[in-house]
């Protein structure tokens, strides 16, 4: 889960090679980020502009077909001390050790006063299946506050035909969040401390599981604050104070599912 990892510089594409228009993917208010995609003659361009904390990934379905297939699926990201890693998809929730991306992926990060540009570049002979175009499913972590936001998913047609997904998880089972505003920054420290927790267990394996299912029950003076704190923050934008408890003790609980249900994907192993 915790990797070391390096960077690629990126290529520059001929400045003869056609184009399609830059498309706006999305943007994260939260975090102050958003993503461009580009397609060029030889391969597309996920370009994210953002913090200099916030480091982007990109999983690819390369057979477009809304599932991961393993060791042929993969993802594209960053470690949190800024070095590059290529993971090959297993399952939902399960991937390969980090390594270099070698000829799937190019990266660049340049940092500016308006904040940092992250190019990951990616050949077209790598990224689809059948190409026509392939599927994708982008994330942020944000690494001063130890969270990941899933950002966007869908797929894109060679051409400029990109499709989003509005609804329901993406293709490596994540989805974008639904949680109010007001309780955000009470459930990232939550979320943080399970991260964390997790995170110092590495490396994972099937003996950890037990060790993984406990992190919440470490966690749990912090889970105490975030719905102290979540509660108020809602009541404070206007809802009863019992349906603000449901509320929040719903996400926290989704939250401790999550993290159980990763547990039993290591106890199953790879």
């Amino acid at each position: 889960m915790l990797t070391n990892l390096a960077i690629v510089a990126l290529g520059i594409t001929s400045a003869q090679s056609p184009e399609t228009p830059s498309l706006l993917v999305a943007t994260d208010k939260e975090l102050s980020t958003s993503v461009r995609l580009k397609e060029t003659a030889d391969d597309v361009r996920f370009e994210f502009t953002g913090p200099d904390n916030v480091l982007p990934s990109v999983a690819i379905d390369v057979n477009r077909n809304g599932a991961v297939d393993r060791d042929l699926d993969f993802r594209i990201g960053f470690s949190d001390d800024d070095t590059v890693c290529f993971q090959n998809l297993i399952r939902e929730g399960a991937s390969s050790i980090c390594k270099l991306p070698g000829e799937k992926a190019r990266v660049v990060r340049s940092r500016h006063e308006q904040g940092t540009t992250t190019i990951l570049s990616i050949p077209k002979r790598q990224i689809s299946g059948d190409g026509f175009g392939f599927g994708f499913a982008i994330s942020l972590w944000n690494k001063a506050d130890n969270y990941k936001t899933s950002l966007a998913g869908g797929d894109y047609r060679f051409g400029g035909a990109l499709n989003l997904v509005s609804e329901g998880p993406n293709f490596t089972g994540e989805r974008k969040s639904d949680l109010p505003t007001p309780i955000l920054p009470a459930f990232r420290r939550y979320e943080a401390c399970l991260h964390k927790g997790i995170g110092a267990l590495a490396p994972l394996s099937q003996t950890m599981a037990a060790k993984i299912k406990a992190v919440p029950a470490g966690c749990a003076p912090d889970r105490a604050i975030a719905l102290r704190d979540g509660v108020d923050a809602l009541v404070a934008s206007g809802v009863e104070k019992q349906e603000a408890t449901e509320e929040m003790l719903d996400a926290l609980d989704r939250l401790d599912s999550s993290v159980a249900s990763f547990a039993e994907i290591i106890e199953k192993g790879r």
